[in-house]
């Protein structure tokens, strides 16, 4: 599955969240990991559209923005 694929390509654990059940609002934990860190890589203008024709070149996009970021 999934899980398995990332941890033999990306050698890392996936752990997938279910939503709270019920109305309203309610805080994922962890989730404002991912919506950080996606918000960091879209600040690079490059990104933030998506004219690349191979994902090998948007992946290598995604490692430039990660390294020059300022994570202040």
């Amino acid at each position: 599955m999934l899980g398995e694929w990332v941890l033999e390509h990306v050698h890392c654990m996936l752990e997938v969240l279910e939503r709270p059940r019920g109305h309203g609002f309610r805080l994922v934990p962890r989730a404002w990991v991912v919506e950080r860190t996606l918000a960091w890589i879209f600040r690079c203008r490059r990104l933030s559209q998506d004219d690349e024709k191979l994902p090998r070149t948007w992946e290598t996009f995604i490692y430039l923005a990660i390294a020059v970021v300022d994570h202040t």
